[in-house]
């Protein structure tokens, strides 16, 4: 996904062989996560590169509630 917004909610979810390249921005669940709650989420291997803001769950996380992941 590119971007959570205001009151988003990402969850129940399970990704693998994941492969993301980008510049700014990069994650394997989220780009950009914005007051916004991932959980109960699972990602297998998950390859992400990138240049800015870069996360193996999410690239980046302003006021965001992360519980339950596994990587």
């Amino acid at each position: 996904f590119s971007t959570l917004q205001a009151n988003s909610v990402l969850k129940n979810l399970r990704v693998e062989d994941v492969l993301i390249v980008g510049r700014e921005n990069v994650g394997s669940l989220v780009g950009g996560a914005f007051d916004a709650r991932v959980e109960n989420v699972t990602v297998v291997r998950a390859t992400v590169r990138g240049e800015t803001f870069v996360g193996g769950l999410i690239g980046v996380c302003d006021r965001c509630e992360v519980s339950n992941v596994r990587a």
